[in-house]
């Protein structure tokens, strides 16, 4: 293969020629077309195609992402929860409200539940 490669190349260096790809989601395909002085097409030189082994577990044809899904979207919740925490506090501290101590969220169940000790 790598001889044919070797080959083509040398046959194709004083060539006008384009490369055209078709990215699909299971395959690729690419073709090495010849080109005129102008630009347009005038012959093929090479194609091929790769496809790809499906992305799924043989036996249950379950997602081979879905784990790494599942842990990116509990990162995501844990930092999202983090910053709504801290935008909490940022808008308490704008508005003055003297905070001895440091409230767990899970503590405010609503606006009622806080209390400022003053």
């Amino acid at each position: 293969m790598q001889m044919l490669v070797k080959e083509a190349v040398s046959n194709m260096k004083n060539t006008l020629y384009g490369i055209g790809l078709d990215i699909g989601v299971a395959s690729v395909g690419w073709a090495v077309v010849g080109l005129n002085g102008t630009g347009e097409p005038v012959g093929l030189h090479r194609l091929g195609v790769r496809i790809f082994d499906k992305a799924e577990q043989p036996k249950t044809g379950e997602s081979l992402a879905a784990p790494r899904r599942m842990a990116r979207g509990m990162r995501r919740r844990l930092r999202r929860k983090a910053l709504r925490r801290a935008d909490v506090y940022a808008l308490l501290e704008r508005s003055g409200l003297p905070l001895r101590r440091v409230l767990p969220i899970a503590m405010l169940h609503g606006v009622v539940d806080l209390t400022i000790e003053v």
